[in-house]
């Protein structure tokens, strides 16, 4: 397990005088990502194949938006690793230790020369540890969308130099400020599900597709060719 604090800052603050979500997924992904490079074992495998952790879901059930100057305390941990995958709890706390936001992910281990799978080794598997998964309600590893949904708006992009990480492709919560741009403003939810199927890189065109439902939004990502790269959920319930 790897704990960590946070306080909500000003620059993390949006137009409703929240977190903004960008940030909150900022916060969760830094936490994870120091707990990884924490791991002896696997960073070494990393290093020596050009392995990297791939995310592909990520889902969030936001109890509370965290306010300006708030302290929180993030704990994360890895839970029913296979040798291909894995899965990961990260919980946000307030300074009381009352949970603020529940999450889980999922990533898978790949190469990256060959875009293949890699199988992580035994010893390697053993060194990450088990955990228990946290005690919340799981929605598997994809986004199901409802049969009633209504298209509202599509939009063009493209992917500039400020929205790639270090392994020159989007980053996973660019996707999400995106999407949120595309979403009503004051339209608060409880649910950040993101789906994450292939990667844009730097100058690709963003093709995006906003659609309402009674739970909420889902917003889209196609490239020029209408093939679907990501799926991201805001939603105020789950049925």
């Amino acid at each position: 397990m790897y704990i960590d604090k946070r306080k909500v800052e000003a620059s993390s603050i949006g137009h409703q005088n929240i977190v903004r979500i960008k940030d909150l997924v900022d916060y969760i992904q830094d936490v994870e990502a120091n707990h990884i490079d924490g791991l002896t074992e696997l960073s070494h495998e990393a290093k020596t194949y050009n392995m990297a952790i791939v995310l592909t879901y990520r889902f969030l059930k936001i109890n509370y938006w965290p306010k300006y100057k708030e302290q929180l305390i993030l704990k994360t941990y890895p839970y029913e690793t296979k040798p291909f995958y894995g899965y990961r709890n990260t919980i946000v706390y307030d300074e009381h230790e009352r949970p603020v936001v529940e999450s889980y992910c999922v990533g898978f281990f790949m190469n990256l020369d060959t875009y293949r799978p890699h199988r992580i080794s035994e010893q390697t598997l053993k060194s990450i540890g088990q955990y228990d998964k946290y005690d919340m309600q799981y929605f598997g590893r994809k986004i199901i969308e409802p049969k009633n949904l209504k298209l509202i708006k599509e939009v063009n992009d493209v992917v500039l130099i400020s929205d790639l990480d270090y392994y020159q492709h989007m980053n996973n919560a660019i996707y999400v400020l995106k999407a949120s741009n595309h979403i009503p403003q004051n339209f608060i939810y409880q649910y950040l599900i993101c789906e994450y199927l292939d990667a844009y890189m730097l100058n690709d065109t963003i093709h995006i597709k906003v659609y309402e439902s009674s739970q909420g939004y889902y917003v889209n990502f196609y490239d020029k060719k209408q093939t679907l790269k990501a799926k991201i959920a805001f939603l105020k319930e789950i049925s």
